[in-house]
């Protein structure tokens, strides 16, 4: 009988920890994702996106993101940290090569480190031939 109420206590508090950290992390998600309309296409990777409106969100380990549209989520990304020099706005930051444009950083208000997104073989190819512009687009929390 005891061992019963010792592997029933286990099972309990197993289950309360993973309800907590389920918890916790899904109001901490809520908190930092921000949206933006984005109003051209653009590269994430080496997937072309359409513009339209997009929301995204830190991934609970903090070095990635996930990134989705009204279709759902589209991408889930590891990132490197990125100095944040205006933590005063949310923002998207591409860099632009002509008319092509890639997701390049994100930046959150009151965040002093952003995501940097990794650069595709497109965008390196890009970059060979001439030298990027930056797009910065303000976004909402």
């Amino acid at each position: 009988m005891k061992r019963h109420s010792v592997r029933l206590f286990g099972t309990r508090t197993a289950l309360l920890i993973a309800l907590l950290a389920a918890f916790t992390s899904g109001l901490f998600a809520q908190s930092v994702q921000m949206k933006a309309n984005i109003p051209f296409d653009f590269y994430i990777g080496g997937k072309l996106l359409p513009a339209g409106a997009y929301s995204v969100m830190p991934l609970a380990s903090q070095n990635g993101i996930q990134i989705s549209n009204s279709s759902g989520t589209i991408a889930m990304l590891i990132t490197t940290p990125a100095a944040n020099s205006n933590p005063t706005r949310s923002r998207f930051l591409f860099h632009r090569y002509g008319t092509v444009y890639f997701l390049s950083e994100l930046q959150w208000e009151g965040y002093r480190a952003g995501h940097a997104l990794p650069q595709s073989k497109l965008e390196i190819e890009a970059r060979n031939s001439s030298a990027p512009e930056t797009a910065v687009l303000s976004a909402t929390r």
